[in-house]
């Protein structure tokens, strides 16, 4: 299967300032070789973040768990700490799954998060 998500309420770049933890980061994930899309059932999987700043090789957020929010259709929330948007900068992110057997898979699709100055 070949995995997509949705990122709610944005598009595929974020922009929040820094130090700001709200909104939180709220996705769907899919199975977009269905027709129409149907959202995934991740019950007993696990979802998980990585972020990078460009041009740097230290991550950010390095595969920190999405809360299940209503796992049997895909939705997942993320919630961010102070130290996950304490700097200015671009940064990558990719969206991870753990299925229960500890196989992962990493979703193509990237996004964009960029935290500025007020």
């Amino acid at each position: 299967m070949k995995y997509d998500y949705v990122i709610f309420n944005t598009d595929t770049t974020q922009t929040r300032y820094i130090n700001d933890q709200n909104p939180d980061l709220v996705i769907q994930i899919f199975d977009n070789e269905t027709n129409p899309f149907a959202g995934l059932d991740l019950t007993t999987d696990t979802v998980s973040l990585n972020m990078k700043k460009l041009k740097t090789t230290t991550a950010k957020i390095n595969d920190i768990a999405f809360t299940a929010t209503t796992p049997a259709s895909g939705i997942f929330t993320f919630e961010f700490l102070p130290t996950h948007v304490d700097e200015t900068g671009t940064f990558n992110c990719q969206v991870k799954i753990t299925d229960s057997g500890g196989k992962v898979q990493t979703i193509e699709k990237t996004f964009q998060i960029v935290i500025s100055e007020r």
